[in-house]
C-alpha cells in the first residue's frame, strides 16, 4: 500500500512540474547583453502561485514548499513572510483581514500570524512589523521580537540605527532597541550625505556629527525643505537670512547678504544661486526667478544668475561614476505652460544636451545613465550615457521608473507602454534593450528594493498577484 501511495505522489509532483514548465514553454527571451551570464541564484525560493495559495518554488523549478498561504513574499536573510485570511463575522458581513507570520526555507513557522504587514529584512537582520495591536517593532531572523512592538513608527537607516516615534517624540535606537539619541524631539534625520543628523525641537533645527556630537546648537528655523548636510554643506536658515555652513558649523556663504533669494546645494563646492525676476512687466514674471551656479569656497559665479538664462537648476548624482551634470529648465517656461523644456549642463556650465526634453532622471544605481522624455507623456523616451554622451534610440513608451542591481550588477529599468488607455509594464536595459515585454497590468517589483536584487519580480495581471523571473519565466499555474 505505502508503495503504491509513494508513486501516486511522484506521478502528481511529476505532472505539476511538467505543467509549470508547460505554461512558460514559450517565454521571451531577451537578446540584452545584460543577462548573458546571469544566473539565479542556486539556493534561491521564489513564491509560486497555484490558484489562489502560494507554496515556493527552486531555481529548477521544482515545487519546495507546499501551496497554503494567500500572500507570500520572496527570501531573504533565510525567512520569509507569508499571509493567511482571517475572517471575522460582523453584524452584516464577513471581514477579512490579512495577517502574516514568518516562515524558514523549510516552510516552518517561526512567528505565529500576529502582524498585520513584515518588511524586507534589512542589512541588521531585521525586519520591520507592524502587530495586531496597531505598533511597530522588528522581528529577527528566528522569529524573536528583537526590537519591541512599542513604537508608533520605525524606520531603518543607511547608517544601521533606526528612526523611531513614540508619544509623539523621535529619536534613534539601536539594533537591540538601547536608545543612542534621545526620543525626546520633534523630529530627526539621517543627512543625505549619511555622516550626519538634523534634528527639529520648538520649531528650532540643529545639525549632530555621526558620534552625535553636536556640530551646531538649536540656532536655525526648522524647515522641512531642508536635506541636512550634503558634499560637506547644509543649507540654514537664521531670522530673515538664509546660508551654507559647513561640517564645522561656520558659514560658507550669507546668500542674503549677497543679494540672493534662494540657494540648493549642488555637489562639491557648489552651490545654486538664484533671483527674482528684476524687472517684472506682466503677470507670470512675477513668479519668475532664475539660477546661477556659485563655488561656495571662493563665491565665484559659474553661471551668473542675472543673465536670466535658465529657470531653474538642479543636480543629478552621477558624482560616483562622472563629473556631475546638472539639470535645467530654460527661460522658455512660463507659468502653467507646457513648453517647459529640460537639458543637462556639466560643472563648469557648458551644455552637454540641449534644453530639448520635458523630463530628465537619473537612475537608482547613480551609473551614470539618465532617462529622456522628449515628448510630453513620454511619446518618445531615450536613455542617456553621461560618460560617454550618447543617447539611444526611441524607446515605446514612458520610463517610469528607476532602476536597480541585480547580485549580479544587472540593471533594468521599467518602463509602460499605452495601448487603447489601458496601461502595460515591462523592463528594458541600459541601452533600451527589452528584458520583459510590456504585458503586465502592474509591475510591483520596485516596492521593496529587495525583490529586484536577485532577479525576481512581482507583477499583477487581471488582478492576480504573481512573481516573475529576469528570463520571463511566470512562477503560477
Amino acid at each position: 500500500m505505502n508503495r503504491y501511495l509513494f508513486f501516486l505522489i511522484f506521478c502528481i509532483n511529476m505532472i505539476t512540474n511538467t505543467m509549470a514548465q508547460k505554461l512558460n514553454a514559450s517565454v521571451y527571451r531577451s537578446e540584452s547583453k545584460y543577462l548573458a551570464n546571469f544566473e539565479l541564484a542556486d539556493d534561491v525560493l521564489v513564491p509560486y502561485r497555484v490558484g489562489e495559495l502560494f507554496g515556493y518554488m527552486n531555481k529548477d523549478k521544482e515545487l519546495v514548499i507546499e501551496p497554503q498561504w494567500q500572500d507570500a513574499f520572496p527570501f531573504r536573510h533565510g525567512v520569509a513572510a507569508v499571509g493567511k485570511h482571517f475572517y471575522k463575522k460582523g453584524a452584516y458581513e464577513v471581514d477579512t483581514t490579512t495577517l502574516y507570520a514568518l516562515i524558514n526555507t523549510q516552510g516552518e513557522l517561526l512567528t505565529d500570524y500576529s502582524y498585520r504587514t513584515i518588511k524586507p529584512f534589512d542589512a541588521n537582520g531585521l525586519g520591520k512589523a507592524k502587530h495586531i495591536s496597531g505598533y511597530w517593532g522588528a522581528l529577527n531572523t528566528m522569529g524573536e521580537e528583537q526590537i519591541p512592538m512599542g513604537f508608533k513608527r520605525i524606520y531603518y537607516q543607511q547608517t544601521g540605527i533606526y528612526k523611531v516615534k513614540y508619544d509623539g517624540k523621535a529619536g534613534f535606537i539601536d539594533q537591540n532597541a538601547k536608545v543612542v539619541f534621545p526620543i525626546e524631539y520633534d523630529d530627526v534625520s539621517l543627512c543625505r550625505d549619511l555622516d550626519s543628523y538634523m534634528v527639529e525641537k520648538d520649531g528650532k533645527q540643529a545639525y549632530y556629527d555621526a558620534d552625535f556630537k553636536p556640530i551646531t546648537g538649536f540656532d536655525y528655523k526648522a524647515n522641512r525643505l531642508d536635506a541636512g548636510f550634503m558634499f560637506g554643506m547644509a543649507r540654514v536658515h537664521k531670522g530673515e537670512e538664509t546660508m551654507i555652513i559647513n561640517k564645522k558649523g561656520e558659514v560658507l556663504v550669507n546668500i542674503t547678504e549677497m543679494g540672493y533669494e534662494r540657494c540648493g546645494i549642488l555637489a562639491n563646492d557648489l552651490i545654486v544661486v538664484s533671483i527674482e525676476h528684476p524687472d517684472p512687466k506682466n503677470f507670470e514674471d512675477h513668479y519668475k526667478t532664475y539660477k546661477g551656479i556659485m563655488r561656495a569656497s571662493t563665491k565665484e559665479l559659474i553661471v551668473d544668475p542675472k543673465k536670466m538664462e535658465y529657470y531653474s537648476i538642479g543636480t543629478l548624482y552621477t558624482e560616483d561614476v562622472a563629473p556631475p551634470l546638472f539639470i535645467f529648465i530654460n527661460t522658455d517656461y512660463m507659468l502653467g505652460d507646457s513648453r517647459r523644456k529640460l537639458g543637462l549642463m556639466d560643472t563648469e556650465g557648458k551644455i552637454v544636451l540641449p534644453a530639448d526634453y520635458y523630463l530628465i532622471r537619473s537612475t537608482y544605481a547613480n551609473n551614470g545613465i539618465f532617462l529622456l522624455d522628449g515628448e510630453k507623456g513620454g511619446v518618445s523616451t531615450y536613455l542617456f550615457n553621461s560618460i560617454t554622451l550618447k543617447r539611444t534610440e526611441p524607446i515605446p513608451g514612458w520610463l517610469f521608473r528607476l532602476s536597480m542591481p541585480f547580485n549580479t550588477g544587472l540593471i533594468l529599468l521599467s518602463y509602460l507602454v499605452k495601448h487603447k488607455d489601458k496601461e502595460y509594464y515591462g523592463l528594458v536595459d541600459l541601452e533600451g534593450k527589452v528584458i520583459i515585454p510590456p504585458k503586465y497590468d502592474r509591475f510591483k517589483g520596485f516596492d521593496e528594493q529587495y525583490f529586484a536584487t536577485v532577479g525576481i519580480y512581482h507583477v499583477v495581471h487581471h488582478d492576480q498577484k504573481f512573481y516573475v523571473d529576469a528570463f520571463g519565466y511566470e512562477y503560477k499555474k
